[in-house]
C-alpha cells in the first residue's frame, strides 16, 4: 500500500500539532486542524478557564479532543499557539477593511475598459434615447377616460377633505366599473377553448394610449440607431414589431414604486395598482409573474445607461420571426451585449455591487418574453374583438 499521500513529511497533507487530526494550515502560529483553531480562538476571545480532573495529565487525540477542554488547551499553548495572535474586533474590522481596498484595487485593475469605438456608440445610443424620451413626454396632453380611473378624484381640485375624496373614489371606481363594462372571449392555451373574460373598456382605452406613447418613443429611439436604420426594410419593421411589447414592459418596470407598490405616471399625477391590470383583462397568473418580474428589476438596480443598453440588446433579437438578415442582427447583438457588459463590471459598478450582474440580466430578458407571451391571447382578442377607436391603430398594428 502506498502511505506516501497519508505521510506527515507529504506536503498535501499535515497533522495537527494538537490533535493529530488532518491540519488546514498555520494557525495563531501553529500548524493545527480548523477544530482546534476554533477552539483556541474561542478560549482566548472569551477568557475561559478549565480545570483538568485527572491532574493535567490526559492524552489528547483526535477522539478524545473534547473530554478535557484544559489539556487541550495547555497543549495548544505548549505546541506554540499564541495568545496575542488573537485579534480584537477593532482588529478584525481594520483587516476586513484592508483586505475589501486590496479587493477593489484588484477589480480596477483587471477591469476590461471600454474602447474609444465603443464609448461612441454608448454616447450616441444614450443621447438618442433621453431625446425621444423627452419628445415622448412633451407630447403628452391627455390620455383617454382619465376621469374613469380609480384614483383620479384623489387630484381633483374640488375635494375639501380627505373624507370627500375617499367616498368620490370609491363611487367613480363603482362608477366606472359598471359604465365601462364589457365581455370578450380569450384563447386558454391549456384548455383549448375560449373563455370569457371581463374587461373595462374605459380602462383599455387609458391604458392604450400610455402604451402608444411608449411604443413611439421605442420607435423613435431605434430609429435613430446607426446599425438599425441599415437593416433591411423588412427586417426592422419585424424587429420593432417584435421587441416593442417587450420594450413596454421593461419601461413600465422604471414607472414602479415598491414603496407605495404603485406605477406612477410620468408627473406623479396618477397612481396605478395591479387592480387595474385585471380591469383590462390580464389574469391573476400574469399579475402574480409580473410582480416576480418587477422585484428582480428593481434588485438589479439599472442605471440609465445599462437600461438604454438592455434596449438595444432586446432589439437585435435575431431569432425573430421573419428576418432575412439574422447574421447581422445577431453581430449587433453582440456588439451592443459587449458593450452592456462592460458598463455593467466598470470598476465603479463592480466595487458597488461586488458582482456579475449581466447573468441576471439575461434571466430578466427571457422572463420578459414570457410575460408576452403570456399577454399574447388577450391582446388578439383585444385586437379582434374591441370596437373600432378603442385601441389606437399604432397599438393595433403592433398586436396583428
Amino acid at each position: 500500500m502506498d502511505l506516501s499521500a497519508s505521510s506527515p513529511e507529504s506536503d498535501d497533507f499535515k497533522i495537527c500539532v494538537v490533535c493529530n487530526d488532518r491540519a488546514t494550515g498555520y494557525h495563531f502560529n501553529a500548524m493545527t486542524c480548523e477544530g482546534c483553531k476554533g477552539f483556541f480562538r474561542r478560549t482566548i476571545k472569551n477568557s475561559r478557564k478549565f480545570v483538568c480532573s485527572y491532574n493535567n495529565s490526559c492524552i489528547v487525540t483526535r477522539q478524545n479532543r473534547r473530554q478535557c477542554q484544559a489539556c487541550r488547551f495547555d497543549k495548544c499553548l505548549k505546541r506554540g499557539m499564541k495568545r496575542e495572535c488573537i485579534l480584537s474586533e477593532n482588529e478584525l474590522n481594520k483587516k476586513r477593511k484592508i483586505i475589501q481596498r486590496n479587493k477593489i484595487k484588484k477589480i480596477l485593475n483587471e477591469a476590461e475598459q471600454l474602447t474609444s469605438d465603443e464609448l461612441s456608440k454608448l454616447d450616441h445610443v444614450s443621447r438618442m434615447y433621453n431625446i425621444s424620451e423627452n419628445e415622448s413626454y412633451q407630447s403628452i396632453k391627455r390620455f383617454r377616460n382619465t376621469e374613469d380611473m380609480p384614483n383620479y378624484s384623489r387630484y381633483n381640485i374640488f375635494n375639501d377633505s380627505k373624507k370627500a375624496s375617499d367616498v368620490k373614489d370609491f363611487i367613480t371606481s363603482i362608477e366606472s366599473r359598471l359604465k365601462g363594462l364589457s365581455v370578450i372571449y380569450v384563447e386558454d392555451r391549456v384548455m383549448k377553448k375560449n373563455e370569457a373574460v371581463s374587461v373595462n373598456t374605459n380602462y383599455i382605452k387609458h391604458f392604450a394610449d400610455i402604451m402608444t406613447i411608449g411604443i413611439y418613443q421605442f420607435i423613435n429611439f431605434v430609429k435613430q440607431v446607426p446599425e438599425f436604420v441599415t437593416l433591411d426594410q423588412n427586417d426592422q419593421v419585424a424587429l420593432i414589431k417584435a421587441a416593442s411589447p417587450e420594450a413596454i414592459l421593461i419601461k413600465a418596470a422604471t414607472f414602479f414604486d415598491h414603496n407605495k407598490s404603485k406605477f406612477v405616471t410620468f408627473d406623479n399625477d396618477l397612481e396605478y395598482g395591479f387592480e387595474e391590470l385585471t380591469e383590462i383583462g390580464l389574469s391573476k397568473e400574469f399579475v402574480d409573474r409580473f410582480k416576480t418580474f418587477l422585484a428582480k428589476f428593481n434588485a438589479l438596480d439599472l442605471c440609465k445607461d445599462e437600461f438604454i443598453l438592455i434596449n438595444v440588446v432586446l432589439l437585435f433579437s435575431s431569432d425573430r420571426i421573419g428576418l432575412f438578415e439574422s447574421n447581422k442582427i445577431n453581430n449587433n447583438q453582440e456588439a451592443y451585449a459587449t458593450i452592456l457588459e462592460k458598463t455593467m463590471n466598470s470598476p465603479e459598478a463592480k466595487a458597488k455591487y461586488n458582482k456579475n450582474r449581466l447573468p441576471e440580466v439575461i434571466i430578466l430578458l427571457s422572463e420578459l418574453r414570457e410575460l408576452v407571451f403570456m399577454y399574447q391571447p388577450l391582446a388578439t382578442a383585444l385586437n379582434c374583438q374591441m370596437k373600432e377607436g378603442v385601441l389606437p391603430d399604432l397599438l393595433k398594428e403592433m398586436l396583428t
